[in-house]
C-alpha cells in the first residue's frame, strides 16, 4: 500500500509542475507580447530595426536593451509599474541576440556598453547580475568579452561589482574561464 500511495504522489507532484510550468511560460510569453505591442505601437520607427533572424530566440526586449533604447524600457515599466511580477518575468529572460548569443537584457546593455541602461536595469529595476547563462556566465563574463576598453567599462564594472556576490565574481564558464581570464585576453588584442 505504501508503495502505490508514493507512486501516487510523485504522479500528483509531477502534475502539479507541469501545470506551474505551463503557467509561468505563458506569463512569460503574455508579458513579452504586451511589450512588443507597445514597443511596436509608441516607437514604430526604431521597432523596424527590429529584424529577428528566422527561428532565433532573439526578442525585442533583448534588441531594446542591445541598442540602449532608454526610454522605451522606462515607458514600458511605468506604463505596467502595477505588474511588478510580469516586469519581474520579461527582466530576467534569457533569449538570443541576432548572433545568437544567450544572454538577458543586463548582459546585452553590459556586451554594448550601454551603460545608462546597466545602471537602470540593476539600481531601478533590481535585475540580478548574478544570472547565469546556459554556458554558465554572468554579465561579468559579458563586460570581460566583449565591447570598448573606454570609461563606460569602468562605470559598468563598478556598478555590476557593486551588486554582485563574491562567489560570483570568480565564477568559471563551461569553457573554464573567469570573467578575469576574458578581460586580460581582451585587454591584450
Amino acid at each position: 500500500m505504501g508503495a502505490i500511495s508514493a507512486k501516487m504522489e510523485r504522479f500528483a507532484i509531477e502534475r502539479i509542475s507541469k501545470k506551474l510550468v505551463e503557467k509561468n511560460v505563458n506569463e512569460e510569453i503574455k508579458i513579452y507580447e504586451k511589450f512588443i505591442a507597445f514597443f511596436e505601437e509608441k516607437y514604430r520607427e526604431k521597432f523596424s530595426e527590429f529584424k529577428p533572424k528566422p527561428n532565433s530566440n532573439y526578442n525585442a526586449y533583448i534588441f531594446t536593451c542591445e541598442k540602449n533604447y532608454l526610454k522605451v524600457l522606462k515607458d514600458f515599466v511605468e506604463k505596467n509599474k502595477r505588474n511588478k511580477k510580469e516586469i519581474k518575468s520579461l527582466i530576467e529572460f534569457v533569449g538570443q541576440n541576432n548572433n545568437g548569443i544567450y544572454m538577458n537584457g543586463l548582459m546585452a546593455a553590459v556586451m554594448n556598453d550601454n551603460q545608462y541602461m546597466v545602471k537602470y536595469l540593476i539600481n531601478d529595476l533590481s535585475v540580478d547580475p548574478n544570472i547565469l547563462t546556459d554556458n554558465n556566465q554572468n554579465a561579468l563574463h559579458f563586460c570581460a568579452k566583449y565591447g570598448n576598453n573606454g570609461p563606460s567599462k569602468s562605470v559598468i564594472v563598478y556598478i555590476l561589482l557593486q551588486k554582485m556576490r563574491p562567489d560570483s565574481i570568480n565564477i568559471i564558464d563551461t569553457s573554464g574561464k573567469t570573467p578575469l581570464d576574458y578581460a586580460t585576453k581582451h585587454l591584450k588584442n
